[in-house]
């Protein structure tokens, strides 16, 4: 489904979802990690206060995706469940930062 050449991966996407589909649209992950946060400079940047500065983190790591929530407040959840430290990523995995 993926291929990683440098350190990239294609075919990887990030698809906004409810209040934030008009407004986020469709991001395709191309360098990884991937921070994901609400301050400046990461590679994501969700302006939402229930979203900590750094927040979450998706690897590419031997052939899968990797997300690591970084310690956030309020949480990382993939399919309604929350995320702890390496979870692995499928296809069609719906997945919330913050409330």
């Amino acid at each position: 489904m993926s291929t990683a050449t440098n350190n990239t991966v294609s075919r990887w996407a990030l698809v906004g979802h409810g209040v934030f589909a008009d407004s986020f649209g469709c991001l395709t992950l191309r360098e990884f990690p991937c921070l994901i946060g609400r301050r400046t400079g990461v590679t994501l940047q969700i302006s939402h206060l229930t979203v900590s500065g750094s927040h979450a983190e998706i690897r590419f790591n031997d052939g899968q995706m990797i997300l690591n929530d970084l310690g956030s407040r309020n949480g990382t959840f993939i399919n309604g469940k929350r995320a702890r430290e390496h979870e692995v990523l499928h296809e069609g995995d719906l997945i919330q930062f913050g409330e």
